[in-house]
């Protein structure tokens, strides 16, 4: 294998480099299989998921390649926010996951994000032993078991999403001082027509705080 490029950026959680100089299909499968041997001792299961730059694509191929080498089962998300790769690891209860994206890096750079099994970036303890890991070019130990596709990923965290904002509108009406009872029914039902649609009686609380800030000033 080619020696990797002096200039790729490791840091705490991952590495990044500008696609095809620093960071290639060889370095992407090498750091994933590395990675892999790492999430392995906890679950052999890797969730990836990637953003819309276009060596994604052959990233995640090169990623999936280095997970099965490592022995990982690999579940790929496929085109995802950050975010929602991170729940989905939590959800499947793997050992791990790689988002491939650059985030605000211009669109001639790439990277791997790593995450832990409880949906959070590597902490700085891990992240050098997954590194380490790369240094040793430990083989792998055997193919994974297979590649899934979790098509439901995003729809599962908006899902989650609105569970988790939704409030009951007669409640807080119940706590709001009497004297704005009726201007309160009044902005609310306003502010259901134009956020929620049809439901009358619950509401999401992200955006009755924004919305009511704002109609406050």
């Amino acid at each position: 294998m080619p020696p990797m490029s002096d200039t790729l950026m490791v840091g705490v959680s991952g590495v990044r480099g500008i696609v095809g100089k620093d960071l290639t299909p060889e370095v992407v499968a090498r750091w994933a299989m590395a990675f892999g041997l790492w999430a392995k001792e906890r679950r052999p299961a890797v969730v990836i998921g990637r953003d819309a730059r276009e060596s994604g694509p052959r990233f995640a191929e090169a990623a999936t390649e280095g997970l099965t080498a490592a022995g990982c089962e690999v579940i790929d998300v496929g085109l995802v926010p950050t975010p929602t790769l991170q729940l989905a690891v939590e959800h499947h209860g793997a050992g791990g996951g790689i988002a491939i994206t650059a985030s605000h890096n211009p669109i001639e750079w790439n990277a791997l994000k790593f995450v832990g099994p409880d949906g959070i970036f590597l902490d700085g303890r891990d992240g050098a032993r997954v590194a380490a890991l790369v240094a040793e070019r430990t083989g792998g130990a055997g193919r994974g078991s297979r590649v899934v596709h979790d098509n439901e990923a995003i729809a599962r965290h908006l899902e989650g999403v609105l569970q988790l904002a939704v409030v009951d509108v007669e409640r807080i009406r119940s706590n709001w001082p009497s004297s704005m009872s009726s201007g309160f029914e009044h902005v609310a039902s306003a502010w259901r027509s134009t956020r929620c649609g049809a439901r009358a009686a619950r509401s999401c609380r992200r955006c009755w705080s924004a919305w009511a800030a704002g109609s406050s000033g």
